[in-house]
């Protein structure tokens, strides 16, 4: 166990942890963040839409926010490792234990854990596909592919309603010459969404997809589908599902 008390515990290093400390060195409050190593955005190459860092790897940008607290704030400390139980003692101190066992305490806790996107639902090749091909935010992504002859919209997750749908395929169609809403499967589908988006360029297939496959070359992705065709696009866009992260006893560290 380690014999340090900090005034805040936190789990998870990523954006999210790492604002947190840096809000807390301010106001000199001790702090130890515990990191998994583990990021949501590990598949993609490259961060937009945050100043300073735009276009650059994700670990750039953690490993500048690392260097700037471990500098300038000595009540900062990080350790690599990953938290699986967490529970409050009956003195009201919050003790988190580590793959190996290891014990850190503090006064509060921190979740800086994020979410996990759901691909293994989806048709093989999505997981391989994912941040590479397959965006599930076109501010993030799809500029750098802008003017494909095509793009395509999948109809899963939460892009599965009609309104989802009108809002996210004109995003699309900004950056292509034409979308393909695929409904994989739903026939009744495309009717409800010709009511909401008004456009000659949008266009819908309704068969059902068996796989997705990342042209090497570049992000295009192959979509297979259950009657053996294929079809290229320049990216598929989707708004994945995704589930918070959770420590394996997650209500333990609750007062009953």
């Amino acid at each position: 166990m380690s014999s340090k008390l900090y005034d805040v515990l936190i789990i998870g290093g990523g954006p999210g942890g790492l604002a947190m400390a840096s809000a807390l060195a301010r106001q000199v409050y001790t702090a130890l963040i515990l990191d998994s190593g583990v990021y949501r955005n590990a598949p993609t190459k490259h961060m937009h839409n945050v100043l300073g860092f735009d276009h650059v790897e994700p670990s750039v940008f953690r490993n500048k926010a690392r260097e700037d607290l471990e500098k300038r704030y000595e009540s900062i400390e990080f350790k690599s490792t990953t938290i699986t139980t967490v529970r409050k003692t009956d003195t009201g101190v919050f003790e988190a234990v580590d793959q190996d066992g290891n014990v850190y305490q503090g006064k509060k806790l921190g979740l800086g854990t994020g979410v996990r996107d759901l691909v293994e639902e989806q048709p093989k090749g999505y997981a391989e596909c994912w941040g590479k091909g397959i965006f599930h935010c076109l501010y993030c992504h799809g500029f750098e592919e802008r003017g494909a002859e095509s793009v395509g919209v999948f109809a899963g997750g939460m892009v599965s309603s009609a309104d989802m749908l009108a809002h996210v395929t004109p995003m699309a169609k900004r950056l292509s010459q034409s979308v393909i809403i695929y409904t994989n499967g739903d026939t009744s589908l495309p009717s409800t969404i010709k009511t909401k988006v008004h456009s000659s360029k949008v266009h819908y297939d309704t068969r059902k997809i068996t796989s997705f496959a990342l042209i090497k070359s570049d992000p295009a992705v192959k979509i297979t589908f259950d009657d053996g065709s294929s079809k290229t696009e320049g990216f598929v866009v989707i708004l994945m599902l995704h589930k918070q992260h959770r420590l394996r006893n997650r209500w333990d560290w609750r007062r009953r």
